[in-house]
Formats: C-alpha cells, sequence, structure tokens
C-alpha cells in the first residue's frame, strides 16, 4: 500500500468518526419557537405552541435545554420584563 492509498484511508476514517460524533452530539439538540403572546400549551414544541415572551427566559435556563438547542424567535418587538 503506498502512502497516498494510506493518506486517503486515513482521511476517510477520520471523515467517518466526525460524522458519528456530530451526529451522536446534535441528536438531542431541538428548535424551541418564541413569540410575544405565545400560543397553544406554550411548550415551545412548535409555533402552534410557541412559548410567550414571559417565558423565553425560563426556557433558556431549563435543565431541559440542551448543548444545540436553537430558539426560532418569531419577528416583532420584545421588551425586558421588569423585575418586581
Amino acid at each position: 500500500m503506498t502512502t497516498r492509498q494510506r493518506f486517503r484511508r486515513y482521511l476517510c476514517v477520520l471523515f467517518a468518526a466526525s460524522a458519528m460524533i456530530l451526529a451522536t452530539v446534535t441528536a438531542d439538540a431541538a428548535v424551541r419557537y418564541v413569540t410575544q403572546e405565545g400560543a397553544g400549551n406554550r411548550d415551545g414544541s412548535s409555533w402552534a405552541n410557541a412559548y410567550d415572551e414571559a417565558a423565553f427566559p425560563d426556557a433558556i435556563a431549563s435543565p431541559d435545554t440542551v448543548a444545540g438547542d436553537e430558539f426560532w424567535v418569531k419577528a416583532g418587538v420584545y421588551r425586558p420584563l421588569d423585575d418586581e
């Protein structure tokens, strides 16, 4: 086996291993949805069940949120909540 063939084999193994690791890391990630008013049961699972503006900060800090989760926020004006 030539050096070039070994190098190609090494690259194939490296690519396959990287793809498996990436698939494992992102397998648990989810898209969570946010609108100003919220919708449905407000669990963030879809636009029809979007978090509302007040629940958004808690959703980010939730133990259910994992690395790789994405929060899709509907266009609009969002303002910080007053701490009372």
